[in-house]
């Protein structure tokens, strides 16, 4: 962890009066994980007034998750703040509309595991050897003397246990489980977390679940394979984006594949792609060719254009990188 940037926070939030912690749009997990652990350990520290503040709605399968005190961002553009903190941001466009709020602040704090991730703030925690912005921020809250509870916790084994895939993946690391080990600890009810995270799917994400896997296409002797859904699809189902969790992640278990990917249609000739990987392929690098980034083996990216144009181009640039 930079030490000196971490003292550098130590001594801006011991001077601010007021401070609104950011989760990206679309939030997952770690996002939500880390703004509400984040919030809990800055109140309990210093003095200053915390706000903390939703891009986006918060999908069902965190709902158990307590965010009563957290506020959506439309109620906030009038607000000013001497600071904000964005955490799990690659970049500041991951907040889409919320961006916005970043205009009633007088200073930016960075706080990310990305390594694409271009230090856009004053101040800039980011570390890519982290497997969450979860567990950078359990690290910060040991290297500033920080005490955990129970809430605190919780809300960082969510953000470490779903970045991790319920630490299969590469990113899990013997910090991690050490850094776990020490949140479990702390009395929660983890197996209710567990099981709102992991074994909760609703029956209507099964039944899109199924009509996708029926439609995963191959090539490179089925080293790479993916599917598509459309609006269409969701609504059949109603269903929505949060349900599309585990779809790239099922596909990229499948024992013949290295690159595997989701294409979402967000509107009219407008797509998203998720795209994961086996190491040591790599598929960063595939998701900059068209502008977007993430994680060496699970990235993202946007196109605008029609579906076939983008599901060849990215096809193509996966088969490249195998």
């Amino acid at each position: 962890m930079n030490k000196r940037e971490a003292h550098r926070l130590h001594e801006k939030l011991s001077h601010l009066d007021s401070v609104c912690i950011v989760s990206h749009a679309h939030p997952d997990g770690d996002s939500l994980g880390s703004l509400l652990g984040l919030a809990a350990l800055i109140e309990n520290h210093y003095h200053c007034r915390v706000e903390r503040v939703l891009s986006d709605s918060t999908p069902t399968r965190y709902a158990f998750m307590d965010t009563s005190k957290a506020v959506p961002y439309e109620t906030c553009l009038e607000k000013t703040y001497d600071a904000c903190i964005l955490v799990d941001c690659s970049d500041e466009n991951r907040l889409d509309d919320a961006k916005a709020l970043l205009k009633q602040a007088d200073s930016l704090i960075n706080i990310d595991h990305h390594r694409s991730n271009e230090s856009f703030g004053q101040i800039n925690l980011v570390e890519g050897d982290c497997s969450s912005t979860g567990e950078l921020i359990y690290q910060l809250a040991k290297y500033l003397d920080w005490q955990l509870d129970s809430e605190i916790a919780s809300n960082l084994y969510v953000a470490i246990a779903t970045d991790t895939g319920s630490f299969q993946y590469s990113n899990t690391t013997q910090r991690t489980h050490l850094a776990t080990a020490e949140l479990l600890s702390h009395p929660f009810e983890v197996d209710l977390v567990r099981e709102r995270l992991f074994q909760s799917e609703p029956l209507n994400k099964a039944k899109l679940f199924i009509t996708l896997v029926q439609s995963i296409t191959f090539s490179s002797d089925g080293q790479v394979g993916g599917c598509s859904v459309s609006q269409k699809d969701l609504n059949q189902f109603q269903a929505s984006y949060e349900d599309l969790d585990g779809v790239v992640e099922f596909i990229r278990n499948i024992e013949t594949i290295r690159i595997s990917y989701l294409i979402k249609e967000v509107g009219s000739n407008e797509f998203r792609a998720s795209l994961r990987s086996k190491p040591p392929t790599r598929v960063d690098k595939i998701a900059h060719q068209f502008g977007g980034g993430g994680h060496a083996y699970a990235a993202g990216l946007s196109f605008s254009g029609s579906l076939k144009q983008f599901q060849d181009q990215l096809i193509r640039a996966c088969e490249e990188a195998i």
